[in-house]
């Protein structure tokens, strides 16, 4: 056996037949911490919603579902702009002709079906407005929250003496509030 082999064999025997013994043991606590913060994540099922081709004497609807998560447990209102074309979400919303903007289309997006209800922006408007979608967020990995945006463009006088154009359209933003 070489000289150093021996050494370290001769340690570990001394050590061994000493009986080292714990007698006293340190210690320090440290606390591990995180912020879950809330979070939500919206999108649309399509980004446009199209009415097709107005008809003056027949109205026309449209659909868009709108997804929504949100952490856990986390309020949140979901609301929709007036849109980029003029009027109000209250009355009535504009979409203008890209070539002759002056042209509008009157329409509106609703909360329901019979477009009743109609959807607006609760910041845009007093606070005592009803008309946005709210409910409490089931987890980001939780199946999406998902509502439909009812779109209805009347057949209103206005829109019964709008000039023939294929570019009638709006841009809309859709808001959640967590």
């Amino acid at each position: 056996m070489n000289f150093r082999a021996t050494r370290i064999l001769a340690a570990a025997l001394l050590a061994s037949s000493c009986g080292l013994a714990i007698s006293a043991t340190a210690t320090a606590n440290f606390t591990v911490t995180a912020t879950v913060a809330a979070n939500c994540t919206v999108t649309t099922a399509t980004s446009t919603m199209a009415f097709g081709t107005y008809v003056p004497g027949t109205p026309k609807t449209g659909t868009m579902v709108v997804s929504l998560n949100c952490t856990n447990s986390t309020p949140y209102t979901v609301g929709i702009s007036d849109g980029s074309g003029g009027g109000t979400a209250t009355s009535t919303r504009l979409m203008k002709s890209t070539a002759t903007p002056a042209d509008t289309l009157e329409y509106n997006l609703y909360t329901n079906v019979g477009h009743t209800n109609y959807w607006s922006d609760p910041l845009g408007y007093a606070p005592t407005d009803t008309h946005a979608v709210s409910g409490i967020g089931a987890g980001m990995l939780a199946t999406a929250t998902t509502m439909t945006v009812y779109g209805l463009l009347p057949d209103s006088t206005n829109n019964q003496v709008a000039k023939p154009h294929a570019d009638y359209s709006d841009l809309i933003t859709v808001n959640v509030y967590y």
